[in-house]
């Protein structure tokens, strides 16, 4: 399992429609006792549909981009301390709710995400589909008034 954290930015085109861009990264050190040092970075982009009530707002997006992957040891090569990284497609569909507590303060209690991405196999030279489920909760700073 992976731990790492994200953040986004949305601006808001007008009361339902937004434009989302969300970064991340995770990491994974050791895997029973064994040092893999995988770091994962994911940089995405799309648009954020809302629906607001008083004190929620539920959305919907569909975000594509690129993950930036990087391995500290690698199987494959002839040194196995040499690591490799790559950068390669990444997309996610998902939404969640946001709890308005006051004008510029809500509560994220939950996204949840299917998140899709193209990482490098260390047997072979393609790229291997993962499938990831992404659960994110936290703060949400607002700044404006859409």
């Amino acid at each position: 399992m992976a731990n790492g954290g994200s953040g986004f930015v949305e601006y808001n085109l007008n009361h339902v429609v937004g434009l989302v861009a969300d970064l991340g990264s995770n990491y994974i050190g050791n895997v029973n006792g064994f040092a893999i040092d995988n770091t994962t970075f994911t940089y995405l982009f799309g648009p954020r549909f809302n629906w607001r009530t008083s004190r929620f707002t539920l959305y919907a997006q569909t975000l594509v981009g690129g993950a930036r992957f990087s391995n500290a040891y690698d199987p494959a090569s002839p040194a196995p301390s040499l690591g490799f990284s790559e950068t390669t497609f990444a997309a996610a569909i998902g939404g969640g709710v946001d709890y308005r507590l006051t004008d510029h303060i809500a509560i994220k209690p939950i996204q949840l995400e299917y998140l899709m991405t193209q990482l490098p196999s260390t047997f072979a030279n393609v790229n291997q589909v993962q499938n990831n489920l992404r659960y994110s909760a936290g703060i949400v700073f607002r700044l404006g008034s859409k």
